[in-house]
């Protein structure tokens, strides 16, 4: 009898066209576009786990995912394989086998996101950053972010969700940083609530645009009075990376963050 496999994959993709991460019947997922492939591929029915279901029109430069197969496809037939059955806003960047217990969700210890903002609108970036509406004051950007920064309840910075648990996190570091169009949130945390990452940069708009003072996170992270108040658009929101090395996620601060991705 084939013995069961278990493949990690990196994935890479470009949320607007699709109706997020989770299959869904009526609607283009990257989940579903994804297994449908690799279903075609191991001529069996596949079904993949993400490290974390991203909304629709948000983009990844490295989730993560893995599936079990028996077939003995080597991983680099895998992803050539799979690359030539999907679109070209979703591509399979590396596949390997790891051990049986590896699950791309519950095993992850960080996730990595970058949210990028405009300060000048752009041919080239439309859908893929979101233009500023009003000047954003950094100091100030920042000076709300380094309350997120610890083990906190974020239910003020994220919307309900069907399978919510609970609403707590760790985040190992937010900052707002320059980059050559505008300005970026960088942030990562142990897990992400759901639209936990627009709920934080459209709070942050407001401190930014000195709507709020930044004291303003400090009272919503204590006493949360609503959900998903301001919601940026997914457009700029990237999902960078996960780690599942303890070591590696323990050592992310606000002064060691991971390298700028490369976009």
């Amino acid at each position: 009898m084939p013995e069961m496999r278990n493949l990690r994959l990196t994935v890479e993709y470009d949320g607007r066209d699709f109706h997020g991460w989770q299959r869904q019947a009526r609607e283009r997922t990257v989940q579903g576009e994804l297994e449908a492939a690799l279903s075609r591929v191991l001529q069996q029915r596949v079904t993949l786990y993400a490290a974390g279901r991203t909304d629709a029109g948000v983009h990844a430069l490295g989730q993560v995912a893995h599936l079990h197969t028996e077939n003995p496809l080597p991983p680099e037939r895998l992803v050539a394989g799979c690359n030539a059955l999907t679109g070209n806003d979703v591509v399979v960047l590396r596949a390997r086998e790891v051990g049986p217990d590896f699950h791309a969700r519950y095993a992850a210890h960080a996730r990595h996101y970058v949210y990028l903002m405009l300060d000048r609108p752009s041919a080239l970036w439309r859908g893929r950053a979101t233009l500023a509406q009003a000047g954003l004051h950094l100091q100030r950007l920042n000076a709300a972010a380094r309350y997120l920064m610890g083990q906190h309840e974020f239910a003020a910075f994220s919307c309900r969700s069907a399978d919510e648990e609970s609403t707590d996190s760790h985040v190992f570091y937010a900052r707002w940083e320059r980059w050559s169009r505008g300005v970026a949130l960088r942030i990562g945390a142990v897990r992400f609530l759901y639209k936990m990452v627009r709920c934080i940069v459209g709070r942050s708009l407001e401190v930014g645009a000195g709507r709020e003072a930044p004291e303003r996170f400090a009272a919503l992270l204590r006493t949360p009075r609503e959900r998903g108040r301001s919601i940026a658009p997914p457009d700029g929101c990237y999902l960078v990376a996960v780690d599942y090395d303890p070591r590696e996620a323990a050592r992310w601060g606000p002064d060691c963050l991971p390298p700028w991705p490369v976009l």
